[in-house]
């Protein structure tokens, strides 16, 4: 017995996920991704041998420990692109974002051996501080794209 198929149209066809939330996730990752390396090549860089290979966690390690001035000007940057990225009202979340992966690469390093950060709290807070240009620079730039009503086609 062969029953006609049924078709039902349908109302209203949108990607899967919220599209603000995907924005905002996509400006806080490329905010993380831009400060790690904002943080991490100015040392490598000055420092480079690439006569041995490195143990994991070094560049993270090398680049907090031998901070560079210019980093600073990195992390603005990133503050900047991952708060265009995110779009207007996201600053705050874009701005801490620029030393995120910092923390959570402590925390794997702690994982893998507890002996390696017994002054932890005084990371934190030296990451703390280091969130500061980061979100100076993407409150700015949501400031700026509101005064000059600069189109991020917030969703």
């Amino acid at each position: 017995m062969n029953t006609p198929a049924t078709t039902v149209p349908m109302a209203h066809t949108q990607s899967p996920g919220n599209p603000r939330l995907i924005r905002t996730a996509l400006g806080i990752a490329t905010a993380a991704v831009l400060g790690l390396a904002a943080v991490t090549a100015p040392p490598a860089v000055v420092q480079w041998n690439a006569s041995h290979a490195l143990p994991p966690f070094t560049l993270q390690k090398l680049g907090i420990d031998q901070f560079q001035p210019i980093s600073v000007a990195f992390l603005l940057i990133a503050g900047i692109i991952g708060s265009l990225v995110a779009g207007r009202g996201r600053w705050h979340l874009v701005g801490p974002a620029t030393m995120l992966a910092f923390p959570i690469l402590m925390a794997i390093e702690i994982a893998r051996d507890s002996s390696t950060h017994n002054l932890f709290p005084l990371e934190l807070i030296s990451y703390a501080v280091l969130t500061i240009p980061g979100l100076t620079a993407a409150a700015v730039t949501d400031f700026v794209m509101g005064r000059l009503s600069i189109s991020t086609r917030r969703v």
